[in-house]
């Protein structure tokens, strides 16, 4: 068994990292799989936050805004919402399998990106309400990642990840 480190990520004092943890010969995970915090100037470790269900975390966002930290689950095909006021944690059941990077927008909504057939971008407002699904050109396989440039645009990573398109909407 190793931990894979799935996510990084600072959010106002807090810096998080995701584990995955995994076999030498094939992917098992097991309740193992957390969320480490450590304090962002020191480095000193801080409680872990259980999310006792994560399977295969593959994204990670944070928003300070909202003081929550999101985290996609291909396996259970849902995102983890962390409040990070009380730690509590609500999972949010994606309509698309293979939900993968995460980032927030300036509206402080969720962007998630899903690697599948068609790859897609759904926008979720900060308490998990669907407000846009974007079907990407079927040109844009394996979509692994998605940043906001404005309201409307957005750069897609994919493939083996030196692919990078923009998309307008």
């Amino acid at each position: 068994w190793r931990n894979e480190v799935r996510g990084v990520i600072v959010v106002d004092e807090h810096m998080f990292v995701v584990l995955f943890v995994r076999s030498n010969s094939f992917s098992v995970v097991n309740s193992h799989s957390q969320v480490n915090v450590y304090d962002s100037r020191t480095l000193k470790a801080q409680p872990d936050i259980n999310i006792p269900d994560m399977k295969s975390p593959q994204g990670l966002a944070g928003c300070s805004h909202n003081k929550a930290l999101y985290i996609s689950d291909s396996e259970l095909e849902c995102i983890h919402r962390v409040n990070l006021t009380d730690k509590s944690v609500k999972n949010w059941k994606i309509k698309y399998s293979n939900p993968r990077g995460l980032s927030v927008t300036s509206e402080h909504n969720l962007l998630v990106t899903i690697w599948d057939s068609p790859s897609r971008v759904l926008e979720y407002t900060s308490e998990g309400q669907l407000i846009r699904d974007i079907k990407l050109d079927e040109s844009i396989e394996e979509a692994h990642q998605t940043v906001q440039l404005s309201t409307d645009q957005f750069i897609i990573c994919h493939g083996s990840g030196s692919s990078l398109n923009r998309l307008c909407v």
